[in-house]
């Protein structure tokens, strides 16, 4: 359950806000068919769209093909209530057409009765963390082929 601690200056919807607008993590909320309502800035970034573009724009329409079809029967099951929530590794397409790698979590906000109302996807660019990983292993391996330069010598 979750707990607030109400604060005289701002108010439970004003904080969801800044915490979207500041989110570094990809954060929107979708409609039941998978249509962008919201985007915050790191999603506009990610898909190189203002939020006023992507509005009414379905999340599987900027997927890379092979991975729209799966997408497109997780909302579904997501809206139905078949399942809580949807995680999975995703290419999106850049507005510039160059590809993004990014884990995409979907889950049902759902009102007092249990309906589903709306989803929330939170998106990860993985892309950042992928060239992190890139250049911590070139330096490695360049560090180890000094050792075995210098062991060889």
């Amino acid at each position: 359950m979750l707990t607030t601690h109400a604060s005289s200056d701002t108010t439970g919807d004003e904080r969801f806000r800044l915490a979207m607008m500041s989110s570094a993590t990809g954060m929107g909320i979708l409609d039941l068919e998978g249509r962008w309502l919201e985007a915050n800035p790191a999603i506009e970034r990610m898909l190189g769209s203002p939020a006023a573009g992507l509005v009414g724009r379905d999340i599987v329409a900027s997927l890379v093909r092979d991975d729209a079809g799966g997408m497109t029967a997780a909302i579904a099951r997501l809206a139905a209530g078949d399942t809580p929530a949807v995680d999975a590794e995703i290419r999106f397409l850049h507005d510039d057409g160059r590809e993004s790698r990014a884990r995409l979590e979907i889950a049902a906000m759902r009102g007092d009765d249990g309906r589903a109302l709306y989803l929330v996807a939170h998106v990860h660019d993985l892309g950042a963390q992928r060239e992190e990983l890139q250049s911590r292993n070139e330096a490695l391996e360049q560090e180890a082929a000094k050792s075995a330069s210098a062991l060889a010598a």
